[in-house]
């Protein structure tokens, strides 16, 4: 099991650290900018699917670009970036959710919620983390906190930015 985890570790941390940084930092620019929860979750929904469809084809087109790479494995790394896409990017997409379905379609995310979804992306994170550090037999502490800086900055980027941006246009 370690060694199917190993061959395919790039595209699990490929898929799934852009499926919560994707996802989650459209949600954060979304929440700067004040959007609807319907809004939030048409536009996320659609997004995450359709990133997670365009990773996997990039991923398949990555590997069919190396040398004495098979169909097989060419395949298999995109299904696995897809399924990884879309497992982590659901991760910040949960509170989004779930306040849909106990707030107005009309209202704005709560607070409450976004800092939900931050706390569930740090865990996507963590875990992408760990897994990249438990697999390599790299300091566990050091791939964590890579990861969530990484996270971060994105997210901070599209959340000033939205927020910036709404402000110019209204």
């Amino acid at each position: 099991m370690k060694g199917t985890i190993k061959k395919y570790l790039s595209s699990i941390v490929y898929g799934g650290s852009d499926g919560a940084v994707s996802y989650f930092t459209l949600m954060a620019g979304a929440y700067g900018a004040g959007l609807s929860i319907k809004m939030l979750i048409a536009i996320g929904v659609s997004n995450v699917v359709a990133d997670a469809f365009s990773m996997a084809t990039a991923d398949y087109l990555s590997e069919d670009s190396k040398v004495n790479v098979t169909f097989k494995e060419e395949e298999t790394s995109a299904i696995v970036t897809f399924i990884s896409f879309i497992l982590i990017g659901c991760f910040p997409l949960a509170p989004s959710l779930y306040a849909y379905y106990t707030l107005p379609a009309d209202a704005t995310l709560p607070l409450s919620m976004f800092i939900l979804s931050t706390i569930l992306t740090l865990v996507g994170f963590t875990y992408i983390g760990y897994l990249r550090g438990k697999i390599l037999g790299r300091n566990i502490y050091r791939t964590v906190v890579q990861s969530i800086i990484i996270c971060s900055i994105s997210a901070g980027i599209a959340y000033y930015l939205g927020e910036y941006i709404a402000k110019l246009i209204s």
